[in-house]
């Protein structure tokens, strides 16, 4: 399938959104019409890349081939009724003509690309039902791939709004695809990666590694920038990139937050000070601040900030790791962390984290929220294209304005018993930095802001 929205293929091809990747496909959301007089292949070929399965069973799948028996070619007909159908569950689709070779009768055949499990409505059309087709079983990605390029060698007249690219040269994959297959990686993994290539003897390169080489500084910017956007901040816990309220200037550290006990099932306390004396509640528990919306600047991410800054720096110390294991990371969603190495005795803040915010989380159950708030076991949580892997070891701090816990976890998961006893929840009530810091701090930010606006001033004398 090809195409474009700009009128320049190469254009198109660099900056058209991608979808995904699927073996060596780069499928890409674009309206676009094509118009062959000859397929390039036959039916059958489409055929044995495919199994015919029911309708009703397409809930499950992502990619599904369609078949009409309709007796005319009016592609873009079909494609209107179908997008006006599909519109509101995220489908993508292609509608293309072909020749029956038994009939001789021009039948309509579609792909959808489904971006969820969501059901599809009926989709009879001129009151013809469709057969319906899924790859063949087998290595799914590449399975896919086959499919997509049979349909698109069969069909004729075609309208839709997704393209799908293979790479220019078939030995040497195409960027999108090396990005992809990076996204799993670690920043450790992909230096890991460039050392081994940079070991070879010249004679002894692959085309792969040289390519490698020249794409690894824009997989890295790539990262940066899509941390950057999403809020996310690593830092060293020895000198964090912004000021933290000192731990002598907190108030109110006798509020109560309650964990619910194994076997027993009753409610275990702990205050908001046990948490700087006893190491053992980060490596074992989740902490979770919350408050209603009228605690706002009560101080709940400072506290969670100095938390995980004091016990990464005492992690590091008993064990006697270099000052420069000494990680926080901090971020608003799941999704950037795919891109961090996690090691014990990091920890990991999620500030103003909701589950329910289905903005910022693709994927959100209450399974997954139970690896995520287990500290002292490793897991995966589902990100947008990629998982986040975790490692046993890792402090988490979570904080957010919410009235209870189950406002903040919404409709993603009940405040269940399990999670009640991964996680040490409080709902603050009083404000935790005191006034004197607070005045101070503003002070500050006045001062600088003065010197600042001196500068800017100045710099714009002329304006009139």
């Amino acid at each position: 399938m090809s195409g474009g929205s700009h009128g320049i293929d190469a254009l198109d091809d660099y900056l058209l959104p991608v979808l995904c990747v699927l073996g060596n496909l780069t499928m890409r959301k674009a309206p676009f019409q094509v118009v062959r007089t000859q397929p390039t292949s036959t039916y059958v070929n489409f055929r044995a890349t495919v199994e015919e399965q029911d309708l009703s069973l397409a809930r499950r799948r992502h990619n599904i081939f369609l078949e009409w028996a309709l007796g005319h070619n009016d592609v873009q007909k079909v494609f209107d009724m179908l997008n006006a159908r599909v519109s509101s569950l995220s489908c993508y689709l292609c509608v293309g003509t072909l020749v029956d070779p038994d009939t001789e009768e021009c039948n309509i055949l579609a792909y959808i690309r489904k971006q969820s499990f969501a059901v599809l409505p009926d989709l009879t059309i001129d009151g013809h039902a469709p057969s319906c087709y899924y790859p063949n079983s087998g290595q799914p990605q590449q399975k896919v791939a086959s499919a997509i390029t049979a349909f698109a060698s069969v069909i004729g007249t075609a309208a839709g709004n997704i393209i799908v690219h293979k790479p220019a040269n078939k030995d040497e994959p195409s960027f999108h695809q090396v990005l992809h297959a990076c996204n799993s990686l670690s920043k450790l993994d992909l230096a890991m990666v460039k050392g081994q290539i940079k070991a070879k003897a010249k004679k002894d390169l692959l085309e792969f590694d040289m390519q490698f080489l020249r794409v690894l500084p824009t997989i890295m910017e790539i990262r940066q920038i899509t941390d950057a956007a999403a809020g996310s901040l690593l830092f060293n816990a020895y000198d964090p990139p912004f000021k933290i309220c000192p731990l002598d200037k907190f108030i109110n550290m006798n509020q109560i937050g309650t964990r619910l006990k194994e076997v027993v099932m009753t409610d275990e306390a702990f205050s908001l000070k046990d948490l700087f004396r006893r190491s053992s509640i980060l490596q074992n528990y989740s902490v979770i601040l919350l408050g209603a919306t009228t605690t706002t600047g009560f101080g709940k991410t400072q506290l969670t900030l100095r938390l995980a800054v004091e016990w990464v720096k005492a992690y590091c110390e008993f064990y006697g790791n270099p000052k420069d294991t000494a990680l926080v990371y901090m971020s608003s969603t799941i999704d950037p962390a795919k891109s961090v190495s996690f090691r014990p005795g990091m920890a990991w803040i999620l500030d103003e984290f909701h589950p329910y915010d289905s903005q910022q989380l693709v994927h959100m159950s209450e399974t997954m929220l139970k690896v995520l708030l287990t500290p002292q076991m490793g897991g995966t949580l589902r990100g947008r294209s990629d998982d986040v892997k975790m490692v046993p070891g890792v402090a988490r701090l979570i904080s957010a304005n919410s009235a209870s816990p189950q406002a903040w976890c919404g409709a993603a998961s009940a405040w269940s018993e399990p999670i009640r006893r991964k996680s040490i929840c409080y709902n603050i009530e009083q404000p935790l930095c005191s006034e004197a810091w607070r005045v101070q701090a503003a002070d500050e930010t006045a001062t600088e802001n003065a010197g600042f606006d001196n500068i800017f001033s100045r710099n714009t004398a002329d304006l009139q």
